[in-house]
């Protein structure tokens, strides 16, 4: 069995070590991007899986309304428009945090 030395591997960041059978399974396959690639192919599935749904849920007239509830703010003056959605992220945000709260039980 050979050797080498992984000595750049070994202290990617002070204080930090990465397993040693992390190591070795690195340089055993020759390929030290694989795990990368991985990373940025699932990343990539996500980012897709994200765009489906908000695609697909523009159908539904209670998420079209979202922007435009009372109480948002827009200034359009000559060419230039301000849209300040204060009412709408209000209403996200108790959404969010209800669903995260009762999830957490």
């Amino acid at each position: 069995m050979v050797r080498t030395r992984l000595v750049d591997l070994k202290r990617p960041h002070p204080g930090r070590e990465v397993p040693p059978r992390l190591v070795r399974s690195m340089a055993q396959s020759g390929n030290l991007m694989a795990p990368l690639g991985k990373a940025i192919v699932v990343i990539g599935l996500i980012v897709v899986a994200c765009g489906f749904v908000l695609w697909a849920a523009s159908s539904i007239p209670l998420i079209q309304r979202l922007g435009r509830l009372p109480g948002d703010i827009i200034v359009r003056r000559g060419n230039f428009t301000f849209h300040f959605p204060i009412v709408t992220s209000i209403v996200i945000s108790v959404v969010l945090s209800l669903l995260f709260g009762l999830m957490r039980r």
